[in-house]
Formats: structure tokens, C-alpha cells, sequence
């Protein structure tokens, strides 16, 4: 049977084939041109990022398989590019977690043919990393990205109560509300994604999900509180613990940690259950 294809797609189409000729940095304008048409397509947000790679520019790249992850959540060829592009750049343990997410929806891919050993080697990686270390920095990259003008540090002050609304409503006056909008919008895409995977088990993909979206808004503790439930039902007990740790020395608003506290006690049951104190 016919299929219609959008002029999107016939766009798209046409970036395919200049880069199976090798034409990356022509491919790349079509693959824009169709993104203007479709930003939410995630397959075609993939074949961008194929082509910034592919032409040297594995930034532009690395944003692009993360933005198709966003939109086609279960595109796994994106999970296996993000782990690829973050090992070349050394990132070892995060380059695991999107390995493992990977492995959940292709066990019969390129990367699950590897060797057992290396297999072993990289999801012990995906377990080294200190989750309140990984947070803090997150925090501090989140606040240089915005101190090149009035960045007001005080919303980050510890003695303060931090609440992801009191953090953006500071953002809103310096750079306008539509652009905090969508940031919390991304942020929000993601943590749906990850909820989405736990309730169908795919914890590994719901950790992936979850990192990218807080690596986008670090401050959305029930993105956190999320991140400790996926990883609790992964069995990776110390790493949920460490997570809930890491809310409950945070001074959030009190509505949040209502919702933080139930979260918190169907975690440690889990991990009771399993024989982990």
C-alpha cells in the first residue's frame, strides 16, 4: 500500500541520501530544513545528530541523540550513540548508563554481540559513580551556565529552601518566562519518559531518561526521587539510598516533600525486601 510521505519527510529523505554519499555538512541543512517543519521527530533529530558526528562536530551531536530520546524515547539506536559519543570522550560510568538503557531494547544489537567481559566491565561503570558528587556538579554547571549576567546565588543558598519554582521564578526575570517555560518543558519530557519505563520495567531506560532531563534542570527533585525508585527496582540498592540521602539533606518546600517522604518509603521498601538496609 502507498504510503504518503510529508514534505518533511521527502526533506528528510534527501538529507539521507546526500550523507550515504558522504555529504555530512550538506546533509545537515536538509535535516534542519526538516526540523523546521517537524522539531519533534525524533528519528529525524537522530539522522541529524548521525550527520554533526560524522563531520566532526560530536557536541552538536551528542545534543541531538539526547533530543531524539526525548521524542522517541524508545529509539535505541540514540541510546546506543549517546553511550558511544560519551566514551569517546572519556565519560566511562554515564556512557554505561545509556548502554545498559540500550541493552534493554536490543538484545540482539551491535553492542549486545560484544564480549561478556566488557559487558561486565561497563556495567560495573555504571555503578562507581558517587550520586551526591554527580548532583553537586550538576548544580554548579546548571549555575556557571547562568552567571554571565545578574545570576542571583542566592537562590542557591543552602541555608535557603530550595524549590525548583523559587530557582526558576529568579531565571524568569533575567532571561523571560517563555524560555524558562520550555526548559522545565524539556526537563518535564523526560521525567514522563523515565515514569513511563518504570511502570513497564524498563528501569535502565528510565535511568537514561532521568539523567537527561536533570542534566537539563538539576533542581526538579521529583526527577531525583524518580531516579531512586528506577534504580531501586534495577537492584542497585546503594545508588537508590544515596539518592534518597541526597533529598532528605535538601531543604525543599514543604508540598514537595510530602510527595518525596511516599515515594521515599515505597523505595526502602523495596530495598527491605530484597535484604538491603
Amino acid at each position: 500500500m502507498f504510503k504518503y510521505k510529508s514534505n518533511a519527510e521527502r526533506i528528510q529523505d534527501e538529507g539521507i541520501r546526500l550523507a550515504e554519499r558522504g555529504h555530512h555538512t550538506e546533509a545537515i541543512e536538509y535535516f534542519i530544513k526538516a526540523l523546521e517543519i517537524e522539531p519533534e521527530n525524533g528519528e529525524f533529530r537522530y539522522n541529524l545528530g548521525l550527520a554533526y558526528a560524522n563531520s566532526g562536530d560530536f557536541d552538536k551531536a551528542l545534543d541531538e541523540f539526547k533530543i531524539s530520546i526525548r521524542y522517541k524515547p524508545d529509539h535505541y539506536d540514540s541510546y546506543f550513540a549517546i553511550a558511544t559519543n560519551l566514551f569517546s570522550y572519556g565519560s566511562t560510568w554515564k556512557s554505561a548508563i545509556y548502554y545498559l538503557a540500550y541493552l534493554e531494547f536490543s538484545k540482539t544489537g551491535e553492542v549486545a554481540r560484544a564480549s561478556q567481559s566488557r559487558l561486565a566491565e561497563m556495567s560495573k561503570e555504571a555503578l562507581t559513580f558517587n550520586a551526591i558528587s554527580w548532583y553537586n556538579i550538576q548544580v554548579m554547571l546548571f549555575k556557571s551556565e547562568w552567571e554571565d549576567s545578574q545570576w542571583d546565588n542566592s537562590l542557591f543558598d543552602s541555608e535557603e529552601i530550595r524549590t525548583t519554582k523559587k530557582i526558576l521564578g529568579g531565571m524568569e526575570k533575567m532571561y523571560g518566562k517563555m524560555f524558562v517555560s520550555q526548559l522545565s518543558e524539556f526537563c518535564a519530557k523526560h521525567i514522563d519518559n523515565g515514569k513511563e519505563f518504570i511502570r513497564v520495567g524498563k528501569n535502565r531506560a528510565a535511568i537514561a531518561q532521568l539523567f537527561t532531563g536533570l542534566e537539563i534542570l538539576p533542581v526538579n527533585f521529583l526527577g531525583l526521587c524518580m531516579l531512586s525508585i528506577a534504580y531501586a527496582r534495577a537492584g542497585d540498592h546503594q545508588i537508590a539510598g544515596d539518592f534518597l540521602d541526597l533529598l532528605n539533606s535538601e531543604k525543599i518546600d514543604p508540598d514537595m516533600r510530602l510527595k518525596i517522604r511516599d515515594q521515599s518509603r515505597r523505595v526502602r521498601a523495596m530495598m527491605e525486601k530484597d535484604g538491603f538496609k
